[in-house]
């Protein structure tokens, strides 16, 4: 969670003491707010190699990002350093829609947006098919075949195969498959606490 008190606090792993994240070129934190990138070089480093992960496989996989800002472009929330199978783009000019993928060389393109506000994702649950998600809800499932977990480059923020975010980002997340439900209580979650801390 992102939009924390202090830096500090939002570059810790809520679920454990791993993974927690550095800063790269300088993304903006804001308290109670989040992480703002630059749209050149700036974004945050888990340090997780997806194919490491104990809840990340091929078959059964998501990312997400909880954007606090709105900005229509083609860069990415979430993705990692260089590699091309994970990629969260929020709200695209081609299409004004959501484009992600998640262990997978194609790219899902999701349903049409009005905006990269909120929470984003993509799950996958089989060996084809992927759900992207918005606030709760899953807006479409698109086929697209699975490929094996990235092996060397880690998960980043604000930032993916080299296209950096200008947006603010109040949580981002990677892990298993999502479930219908588990999308939605995600969503309530993070909402309950974003609207008390007024990030939202």
């Amino acid at each position: 969670v992102l939009a924390a008190a202090d830096a500090q606090a939002a570059r810790q792993n809520l679920v454990a003491n791993a993974y927690n994240i550095s800063a790269s070129g300088s993304p903006v934190f804001t308290a109670d707010r989040g992480y703002t990138g630059d749209g050149v070089g700036a974004y945050l480093n888990t340090g997780a190699v997806p194919a490491s992960l104990a809840k990340f496989k091929q078959n059964d996989a998501s990312i997400f990002s909880y954007a606090n800002t709105n900005a229509q472009d083609a860069s990415n929330d979430v993705g990692t350093l260089t590699g091309v199978t994970i990629l969260l783009k929020p709200y695209t000019v081609t299409g004004t829609r959501i484009d992600a993928r998640v262990n997978s060389s194609a790219t899902g393109q999701g349903a049409v947006v009005a905006t990269a506000l909120g929470l984003t994702g993509v799950s996958r649950s089989s060996s084809s098919l992927m759900d992207i998600v918005r606030n709760g809800a899953v807006l479409n499932t698109v086929s697209n075949t699975s490929v094996a977990p990235e092996a060397v480059q880690p998960i980043t923020l604000l930032q993916g195969g080299g296209s950096y975010s200008v947006r603010r980002l109040a949580v981002g997340g990677f892990g298993a498959g999502l479930t219908l439900q588990n999308v939605a209580d995600l969503y309530a979650a993070l909402n309950t606490y974003l609207t008390a801390v007024g990030a939202n």
